[in-house]
Parts: C-alpha cells; sequence; structure tokens
C-alpha cells in the first residue's frame, strides 16, 4: 500500500489580497506599537519617543586608495612580474 501526500503553502496574498487591519492592529497591541492609517502617516515622527541622545558615528577622514602604501608595492610587483615574464619568454 502507497500513498502520496502533495503539502502546498497557501498563498493568503493571492487568495485576498486586502488589507487585514483587525490582524495588523493585533499585532500592534501584542507589541506596545501603534497601528496608522496610510492617510496618518506624517503623524509618524511626532509619535517616535525622542529619547534625548545623539549618536555620532565619526569614522574619521576618508583615505584615498593611492595613500596606501600596499598599492604601491602591488603596482610595482606586477610591474616585475610582467617584466620578468618577458625577459624569460623573449617577448622583449
Amino acid at each position: 500500500m502507497s500513498g502520496r501526500i502533495d503539502v502546498v503553502l497557501p498563498d493568503l496574498e493571492s487568495i485576498d489580497p486586502r488589507q487585514n487591519r483587525p490582524l495588523l492592529s493585533g499585532m500592534v497591541q501584542g507589541t506596545g506599537g501603534e497601528y496608522l492609517e496610510l492617510s496618518k502617516a506624517e503623524t509618524l515622527p511626532e509619535s517616535l519617543p525622542n529619547l534625548g541622545t545623539e549618536l555620532l558615528v565619526d569614522k574619521g577622514r576618508p583615505s584615498p586608495l593611492w595613500d596606501r602604501v600596499w598599492v604601491l608595492y602591488l603596482l610595482v610587483g606586477l610591474l616585475c612580474i610582467e617584466w620578468i615574464t618577458r625577459k624569460l619568454l623573449k617577448l622583449a
């Protein structure tokens, strides 16, 4: 005896593409959030809490690639390899 079972995940967004407001409202109640309609989206910045702290990330002055010594060594090394290859293969 044998059988076959096909498991298919439902594509709920294609079945009912409408916005499920009760579900969204229930989700934010459990997390302490707030559900906003699209028409009230401009009130979002005011509803965010102001913690009174600022975070400044300073990564320093960006250094150009040419200011790095390893780039010079790499270029000189590649030129030396190219020159040696030409000499060995009698191309130069």
